[in-house]
């Protein structure tokens, strides 16, 4: 019985198997052309022939060099009609239909564009600034053919800035519709617009070199941003290396009218004002010292940093666009940047009337810095002492090092240094030394906050790389409940 069991099993199941199989080999043969991408180098080659349509003189020539892209760039999608990259190729069967139409203005070539644009604008949001174009032609076409009013074209376009929020074409999205809202009379929804690319993109250099460019605005809102290398080849990224403090973005060239004059006036603001704000110096000549031994000449305590490109780099255009400039960095990273139409030297006293106060300045340090963290009233409960915990007087040395609050708002900034260099000192000998100890996790918790507040206030990263480590360390402990609030 069980022989004649097991035939029947095998009997029944090789059919079974010999389908499956069947299946999966049907499926892997319609499977693979569909999915597998367009050879990059089609796809770049028919680029590039649309790049070549602006060394043609001859309009003849040019629409011929279009149809004939159009019609490869069609036979490429009917083999691939599911090609993973198949949005690249619709792209540029976009680009060239559109420039055909400008040369030939013919109902076909505009259907036919059209076409494209229904099938561009199904694209998914990973190509959204792909399809953008797209969308417009065929939103204005909509909008025409209902001959809609003013204000369903502006509902038109709200609906359309909302379609691209949150995908890599909003930006793009948005300074498309800032250009169209004016010519609706859409005065409020160009507020919108402009408060969006504020809040969402105050730090993409694009958008802020497009508003400078396009967009007669006397001043915009925007944060300082970018990766730097001072002389000594440390790297200080912003907003973050300035964040809690006043920083002065100061760009000069050698070849600037009194540019030694302008260096000295705010020399004489920072001794009026001590401690208020930090100068960071980007000379455009792309000396090799950085301008450092002129800031020496001078006496001049200001940041030297590199500026590869000078006057070619976007950093330049965004943020000076003249050869001698003043940026003033607010605490929180933003700035207002002057519009082309403003400023052609450094001006002094808006600098001097929106200098914020010491004392709010070095609270805002304590918050960011994270002391309250550590203070005794904020840690966790301790564990029973043993003959193995850190004594008492210990953890109370370390503790003197870190002021309550409000005194802790009037040390200047080195009083404050001082402290956080005296308590990573004694955590770190302490750590040592108690290695053992149940409660290490003060020491080191201790120790996290001193090293962040030697890195907010000496503009030093290594400390702040030390205090990942540490943390990370800490991390693998077991600790208390609340104690990895502070590594974490």
């Amino acid at each position: 019985m069980n022989c004649i069991k097991n035939y029947t099993l095998i009997k029944i199941s090789l059919p079974t198997a010999l389908l499956t199989l069947s299946l999966m080999c049907i499926s892997v043969c319609l499977a693979d052309p569909q999915d597998s991408p367009i050879p990059e180098a089609q796809v770049t080659a028919l680029q590039n022939n649309i790049s070549e349509l602006n060394t043609q003189i001859s309009a003849t020539k040019k629409r011929r060099a279009c149809k004939q892209i159009i019609r490869q760039g069609n036979s490429l999608l009917k083999d691939n009609p599911s090609a993973s990259n198949r949005y690249y190729v619709l792209d540029i069967v976009f680009q060239s239909q559109r420039r055909l139409l400008t040369l030939d203005s013919s109902d076909r070539n505009r259907e036919a564009l059209f076409e494209t644009c229904a099938k561009l604008a199904k694209a998914p949001d990973e190509y959204a600034k792909l399809r953008l174009k797209a969308d417009l032609l065929l939103m204005e076409r909509n909008m025409g053919l209902q001959k809609a009013d003013i204000k369903v074209r502006t509902q038109a376009l709200a609906n359309l800035i909302q379609r691209y929020r949150d995908t890599p074409g909003e930006a793009k999205s948005l300074m498309m519709a800032t250009l169209i809202a004016p010519k609706l009379e859409a005065f409020e929804l160009e507020k919108q617009i402009n408060e969006a690319m504020d809040e969402r993109f105050a730090g993409d250099l694009d958008v802020i070199e497009w508003r400078r460019t396009h967009r007669n605005h006397a001043h915009f809102r925007l944060i300082f941003t970018g990766s730097f290398t001072r002389v000594d080849g440390t790297t200080l990224t912003f907003p973050i290396d300035g964040i809690g403090h006043t920083c002065l973005m100061f760009f000069w060239s050698e070849k600037a009218p009194e540019f030694e004059k302008q260096m000295l006036a705010m020399k004489k603001l920072q001794s009026q004002f001590p401690n208020q704000f930090k100068v960071f110096s980007f000379n455009l000549d792309e000396l090799p010292d950085a301008g450092g031994n002129t800031l020496k000449r001078l006496d001049l305590d200001w940041t030297p940093m590199r500026l590869a490109g000078g006057k070619n780099s976007q950093i330049y255009r965004v943020y000076a666009g003249v050869d001698l400039i003043a940026l003033r960095v607010n605490a929180h990273g933003h700035a207002l940047l002057p519009s082309n139409l403003v400023r052609t030297e450094v001006d002094l006293m808006p600098m001097e009337q929106n200098l914020d106060e010491p004392r709010y300045l070095s609270q805002l340090q304590s918050l960011l810095i994270g002391d309250f963290l550590v203070n005794t009233t904020n840690t966790p409960n301790k564990s029973p002492q043993t003959a193995k915990s850190i004594p008492a007087e210990v953890l109370a040395k370390v503790q003197d090092c870190f002021t309550a609050a409000p005194l802790r708002y009037r040390l200047t900034p080195d009083q404050a240094l001082a402290n956080y260099m005296r308590a990573e000192k004694i955590c770190s000998e302490a750590i040592v030394q108690y290695s053992g100890a149940p409660d290490l996790w003060h020491l080191r918790n201790y120790k996290i906050i001193a090293l962040i507040g030697m890195w907010n206030l000496a503009s030093e990263p290594k400390h702040l790389e030390s205090a990942s480590i540490e943390a990370l360390t800490a991390l693998t402990e077991k600790l208390p409940a609340g104690a990895d609030v502070v590594p974490r």
